[in-house]
């Protein structure tokens, strides 16, 4: 069980709340059980308004969600992400394989994943949607180039 803030007042406090504190059953695989503790951990810790002492916006039930729709369809033999909650709200995952070989990712509850990737000295990023199911085709292309094997 989260040890979890309860200073959080708002209706969405209150499901995020909720969401984090009631197994899934089907969670038994052990890196989507380890991605889903690492999201349910950095959600935990931005669930209220101003978390970081700076402002920062809480996250809300619909990123929450989204995001562990994220990490549910990332292939179970795909490292693990670090996973955080950036001030905006949004969760960030990001995948390093070398200081030069890097795939950050920002999702938020309407579906927008932006995406950054550095190899070596080519850099690519933009937006694409994430409805919950299926990894945006041009996402998929950089994490499978950052790990060439995956398929």
């Amino acid at each position: 069980m989260l040890a979890w803030p309860d200073t959080a007042v708002s209706d969405d406090a209150a499901r995020v709340r909720l969401a984090l504190r009631d197994p899934d059953p089907a969670d038994s695989s052990l890196a989507f059980g380890s991605r889903k503790r690492d999201l349910e951990n950095a959600c935990a810790e931005a669930a209220f308004p101003n978390w970081d002492g700076n402002g920062a916006r809480a996250v809300d039930l619909e990123t929450y969600s989204l995001a562990e729709k994220f990490i549910a369809a990332v292939p179970r033999h795909f490292p693990s992400p670090d996973i955080a909650v950036d001030a905006d709200g949004e969760v960030a995952f990001r995948w390093a394989r070398a200081p030069k070989e890097v795939l950050s990712l920002t999702l938020r509850g309407d579906g927008r994943l932006s995406f950054a990737a550095r190899f070596g000295d080519r850099e690519s990023h933009g937006t694409e949607r994430f409805g919950g199911e299926q990894i945006p085709e041009d996402v998929a292309a950089h994490m499978a180039r950052l790990f060439a094997w995956w398929p």
